[in-house]
């Protein structure tokens, strides 16, 4: 052991084992203190990993929102919710709640236009995707914290809603044109 002089904690144990305490600890503390700076080193790497991988993660989501963006300007509104849905693999509610719910409001955006350019079952699918991602933007966008981008999704909200009751007409129709004047 003694000649292997690399492994400072073999060679406290070796001195230990000789009663050798001053020298014993000498080799304890030399191990532990590489350790710390070996873990110190680690740490920073991971540090700088982290923060390279969020960095990342977040020129996706702006790339992917620029897509969506270009195509929902050019009416390709199926494109740009394809390209908004994308992001949110990206984005977690819980460590970026503000950007998911961003992310949200485009989906229902899109969503909707969908919904009043289509027909069918169609209507009904993309309208009601769009009430749920405002709802869901709605858990973080709260009146308290967050007033205009609150205000703004119940609009959207509304705007969904009284289209979805204009489509669907009847005392079911009636409800959601209620819910409409309610989220307004």
């Amino acid at each position: 052991v003694e000649k292997n002089y690399d492994d400072l904690y073999e060679l406290g144990l070796s001195a230990f084992a000789k009663r050798n305490f001053d020298q014993a600890i000498k080799h304890f503390e030399d191990y532990t203190d590489h350790k710390i700076k070996q873990l110190q080193e680690i740490e920073s790497k991971e540090s700088e990993l982290h923060e390279k991988k969020e960095q990342t993660r977040t020129e996706i989501i702006l790339g992917l929102r620029a897509a969506g963006d270009t195509h929902y300007s050019n009416y390709q509104f199926d494109k740009a919710l394809a390209q908004y849905e994308r992001g949110m693999e990206f984005v977690s509610r819980d460590e970026t709640p503000e950007l998911w719910a961003e992310i949200m409001i485009y989906i229902g955006v899109a969503n909707h236009e969908i919904g009043i350019r289509t027909e069918g079952l169609e209507v009904q699918r993309h309208l009601n995707a769009a009430i749920e991602a405002y709802n869901n933007a709605l858990k973080v966008y709260t009146r308290d914290q967050l007033p205009q981008d609150w205000a703004m999704t119940q609009n959207n909200l509304g705007t969904a809603l009284s289209q979805q009751g204009i489509r669907t007409g009847g005392e079911e129709g009636a409800k959601l044109l209620a819910q409409a004047v309610v989220a307004y």
